[in-house]
């Protein structure tokens, strides 16, 4: 196996050069892995490209405890410009359509359905409607929410390989740090 390791200009010199900020998996080798640590709290994501199940490409999203455990949190489902448009878990699935405004530059509405109950059992959903306003400069693509007042809070994304995202870092409303950095990204 190949390991890459994030260092900032590596990755923003293969980031995303077209406004297209969905992940490139018909560039990406089934089996890549990439993994992200929270600024805040040290606990890690991994997420692992297992190839194509119909229309949709699918990954595994597993969370990393400090202390090591590992838990898988979603398997992912990503439409063919590579845009989140569902996370399943025991049998229950979020989604989000058409498809999550993390990975869309302008305009965007998504609609967002999630369990109540992550089990087969769920009795119910949390449906909610987000508008977005997102902008691409350079390797950064802007998350910006737009807020009951009308105002927009941006979330900066740097983009790496295959436009996976390699870092995040942003002030809550606290005044704390948070966000990720990109640990590495291991091909086959």
């Amino acid at each position: 196996m190949k390991v890459l390791i994030s260092v900032g200009v590596l990755c923003l010199a293969q980031g995303a050069a077209a406004q297209d900020v969905g992940l490139r998996f018909d560039e990406m080798p089934v089996g890549t892995q990439w993994t992200i640590e929270y600024l805040d709290d040290q606990a890690r994501r991994e997420e692992t490209y297992l190839g194509r199940e119909g229309d949709f490409h699918i990954t595994e999203y597993v969370g990393i405890k400090p202390t090591g455990e590992r838990r898988v949190i979603f398997k992912r489902s990503y439409d063919a410009e590579g845009r989140l448009v569902k996370g399943e878990r025991d049998g229950a699935a979020n989604t989000t359509l058409p498809f999550s405004c993390r990975y869309a530059v302008g305009e965007c509405t998504h609609e967002s359905k999630i369990p109540n109950v992550y089990s087969p059992s769920n009795d119910g959903f949390l449906e909610s409607t987000r508008r977005h306003v997102n902008r691409l400069e350079g390797g950064v693509f802007y998350f910006g929410m737009v807020l009951s007042d009308g105002t927009v809070r941006e979330f900066p994304f740097e983009l790496g390989k295959y436009n996976i995202r390699v870092a995040q870092e942003y002030e809550n409303n606290l005044g704390q740090k948070r966000g990720f950095k990109l640990i590495s990204i291991v091909e086959p």
